[in-house]
């Protein structure tokens, strides 16, 4: 049974302007366009992928460290941390899921010494 004179304040309560940023979704999204966008005119074709999840893995730690050591003294702050931590994770596995790994691993791929027989 619910009273509706009871002295209790909702559960959820809106968020008072000024209060923090008002779109950390929206930052994410362009950190990441934007990093990907960089990557696809720098780096050739088939390297796009591969680098770009290197990138969001490192983001990912760099999120995960902010949330071990937080800066600020609010405790939201290192939640929001590590919700940007798994985003991370979850986009760099993705992007290393769908690249193709075989040309990275011929320029990293150790050639042999030469033989002299040719020579």
């Amino acid at each position: 049974m619910h009273l509706t004179g009871s002295s209790q304040s909702p559960r959820f309560q809106p968020r008072p302007p000024g209060s923090g940023p008002r779109s950390p979704g929206l930052a994410f999204v362009a950190v990441l366009v934007v990093a990907l966008a960089i990557f696809a005119l720098v780096l050739p074709y088939s390297f796009v992928l591969p680098v770009f999840s290197l990138w969001a893995l490192l983001a990912a730690a760099c999120a995960a460290l902010l949330a071990i050591f937080p800066l600020r003294t609010r405790p939201s702050y290192a939640g929001a941390a590590w919700d940007l931590a798994g985003a991370f994770t979850l986009v760099g596995c993705a992007a290393a899921m769908l690249g193709e790994i075989e040309p990275v691993i011929e320029i990293i791929r150790p050639s042999g010494p030469r033989s002299k027989v040719n020579d």
